[in-house]
């Protein structure tokens, strides 16, 4: 890690029974990520609510200058609430990993089936959806078709600065040497990360731990 990271503490989160190190290297990559934030995804079910999965969000040490030139010294109000501050997580310029951990057991399919919805939305909105996109995306949702993910298994999506989007399943929480995919598509790659800490993000308390964790980080360095 950087000299950034070296000098900030980052701690270690766990939800729902699930561990999220404070550090994580991707599969096949040398570079170690520093835990951004975490948070659960459910839905209120008959006046109940169901989580499915946990999540959490991992950024290379070159976030924190990226995001200290943007927002320090700025409440951690004004971060909560900006679709700037999480865009600027989705589209900088540096390695990002998301790690989602089932709660709830659920079909590969059943799982990308509204990822691939939102992604397409997302892309459509910003004008970059062709023949090309709908083929990664078509790809994107041919990855899981195969995968039965019992609660305890993780999905790795590797958000690379180059555009890639690379895949890796877990049967627990272990970070496997190899992914399982990778789809050269940098408008679905971002649209990932964007379906979950975005605007219309389906974890907003992954979204609000970012918030508060980087609001912490970047005015301690």
């Amino acid at each position: 890690m950087g000299t950034e990271a070296c000098s900030m503490t980052v701690t270690e989160i766990e939800l729902e029974g699930i561990m999220f190190p404070s550090a994580l290297t991707p599969p096949f990559s040398g570079k170690t990520l520093f835990l951004g934030g975490a948070g659960v995804r459910g839905l209120d079910i008959n006046g109940e609510f169901k989580v499915f999965t946990v999540t959490g969000v991992y950024l290379e040490s070159e976030a924190v200058n990226f995001l200290t030139k943007r927002w320090k010294g700025k409440p951690v109000e004004q971060l909560s609430s900006s679709n700037q501050f999480y865009r600027d997580i989705v589209t900088a310029p540096f390695d990002k990993l998301s790690q989602v951990t089932l709660v709830a057991h659920l079909s590969g399919s059943q799982f990308v089936q509204k990822v691939a919805e939102n992604c397409r939305t997302f892309m459509k909105k910003e004008n970059l959806y062709s023949q090309k996109e709908e083929k990664a995306a078509i790809e994107f949702e041919k990855l899981f078709e195969p995968i039965d993910l019992p609660p305890g298994s993780t999905i790795f999506f590797t958000h690379c600065s180059s555009g890639q989007l690379k895949v890796t399943f877990s049967k627990d929480t272990s970070v496997p040497e190899l992914e399982n995919g990778v789809i050269d598509c940098p408008i679905l790659e971002e649209a990932v990360l964007e379906s979950i800490v975005g605007e219309n993000g389906v974890s907003p308390a992954a979204k609000l731990s970012l918030a508060l964790r980087i609001h912490d980080i970047i005015n301690s360095v």
